[in-house]
């Protein structure tokens, strides 16, 4: 049906709108008619604003679809934004849809069809951008050779600039403790809850599959390995503690080759609380592990803090496949559980958390001095690296969870600054017994359940900054290495450069 038109009411109308204004006032033919059924594209008005002499153009509008890429390529600007317009209407009269068209809905599922356009062409130069990007179907490079995959093993871009390495998932096995040897030759070990180990090159930030040394079977009648801590003793050597399984404490050696997993069989906490109404109870053993420097006859050392309520100073001797370990108790014994260790090289201090008390002894004191009281309980307590008269305690605080204290006056006195950061609340609470931070220099990082990394400078105690960074999975422990801070937790180690923040 042809539609009568005047020339000049329409030049006139067309003078005052925008090209999409007119396009969208223009009636169609059916709405001339007053008739209800479909669409007469090759006489629709629609197509007054587009030169209709061109020959792409009334094949558009009769259907033929495989004609838009063509004219959209030769168009002006101006005849694009049209087109894409006309498009929708063409590709329902191509028979995309079952039922007739009526005015309100062609103009609704044009728009509909033009944006899902657009956002598949968004998505397609998105994934040429970040080419490490895992696709659906094969994949081509420039030469039309077939782009393999990317795997685990590989580093890809991760949340907020970092760049992240997927380690293979484990049964009942949550994310422990990251060790970053000093030696950057040798691999970062990611240590689990059940005492799996995957390892990291540091160069690379490649997952090393075939270094992976996964946890045994569970056995029955034979407890599972739970891990608490893990602490690099020297430059080849992780020790790693367990509150229950076959062993307290097991050694992981790193080498040339590919590292070994040793089990030390010595006990050092009892597992067995006797009470005075003549029952007993289970005890759990190690709760807490701190590094030690090698003894004169270079012995490997470190001390570990136990449920049983006492601290213990163990020597490994031996062949590393044949491995001998030996302990005494300290005189810092608390009676409670300790929660944390940390050691002081400068002067042989060892600094132990426990209930809401830090005490403090020589590592050959005959007997302790009096706990000090703080304001919430300690989780976890660190010798500052480049000072040793500054301690930092990360506590069970809702907000401020660093503590940073002064030890030129006493510990009773209080921190001389505190800072944190409110987790999500339906995330893993940020008092996590197991989390970790770092700290170097001026600098602490700390990860929270909630995803979220940060990084605060506190050189100025009026004005402390923070910087933050954010990913999907939880964050167990963070570390501060050289100018990179390293997130783990959730199967996932994230790499930051200080840089970026």
């Amino acid at each position: 049906m042809e539609v009568d038109a005047d020339p000049a009411h329409d030049e006139a109308r067309e003078g005052t709108l925008s090209p999409y204004s007119r396009l969208r006032a223009l009636p169609s033919s059916d709405q001339d008619s007053g008739e209800d059924g479909p669409h007469d594209f090759p006489s629709s008005r629609h197509a007054a604003i587009m030169a209709s002499e061109d020959d792409a153009t009334e094949r558009l509008l009769h259907g033929e679809i495989t004609a838009v890429r063509t004219f959209l390529q030769d168009a002006s600007a101006e005849q694009r934004q049209h087109m894409r317009h006309l498009s929708g209407h063409a590709s329902s009269a191509a028979g995309l849809s079952d039922r007739p068209l009526r005015q309100e809905d062609s103009d609704s599922d044009s728009d509909l069809r033009v944006e899902q356009q657009s956002n598949a062409r968004r998505h397609e130069q998105g994934m040429s951008r970040h080419p490490l990007r895992t696709r659906k179907g094969p994949t081509k490079g420039l030469s039309g050779a077939a782009v393999p995959k990317p795997t685990s093993d590989r580093a890809v871009p991760g949340d907020s600039g970092g760049v992240s390495v997927t380690l293979p998932k484990a049964e009942h096995a949550k994310g422990r403790r990251l060790v970053v040897p000093a030696d950057p030759s040798l691999p970062i070990a990611a240590v689990y809850m059940r005492g799996d180990c995957q390892f990291i090159h540091q160069g690379s930030r490649a997952h090393i599959a075939r270094f992976s040394l996964p946890a045994e079977k569970a056995r029955r009648g034979v407890a599972s390995r739970h891990v608490v801590d893990a602490v690099a003793v020297d430059a080849r050597t992780i020790v790693i503690g367990y509150d229950a399984g076959p062993t307290q404490v097991s050694c992981l050696l790193l080498g040339s080759e590919r590292p070994r997993h040793v089990d030390v069989p010595h006990r050092g906490h009892t597992t067995v609380v006797e009470h005075a109404s003549g029952t007993s109870s289970q005890n759990p053993g190690i709760s807490a592990l701190a590094a030690l420097p090698a003894d004169g006859g270079g012995r490997r050392r470190f001390l570990s803090g136990g449920g049983d309520g006492s601290v213990r100073l163990w020597t490994l001797a031996g062949a590393d496949g044949a491995l001998r370990g030996a302990s005494t108790p300290l005189a810092l014994a608390p009676g409670q559980p300790v929660r944390c260790l940390a050691y002081r090289a400068s002067d042989g201090a060892v600094f132990a958390g426990h209930a809401r008390h830090v005490s403090c002894a020589h590592v050959e004191a005959a007997r302790a001095g009096k706990p000090a009281l703080l304001s919430a309980a300690p989780l976890q307590v660190h010798v500052h690296p480049q000072d040793p008269r500054v301690v930092l305690l990360e506590v069970d605080h809702l907000d401020r969870q660093v503590q940073i204290f002064d030890l030129r006056r006493n510990l009773d006195m209080g921190p001389v600054m505190e800072f944190g950061h409110r987790a999500a609340p339906s995330m893993s609470p940020a008092r996590h017994m197991y989390r970790r931070g770092s700290t170097s220099h001026t600098l602490f990082a700390r990860g929270y359940g909630d995803g979220t990394l940060c990084v605060w400078d506190y050189r100025n105690k009026s004005n402390v900054l923070l910087q933050s960074r954010a990913r999907e999975d939880p964050i167990v422990h963070a570390v501060l290495n050289g100018d990179q801070v390293i997130a783990y937790g959730a199967y996932r180690v994230t790499f930051w450069s200080l840089t970026d923040f």
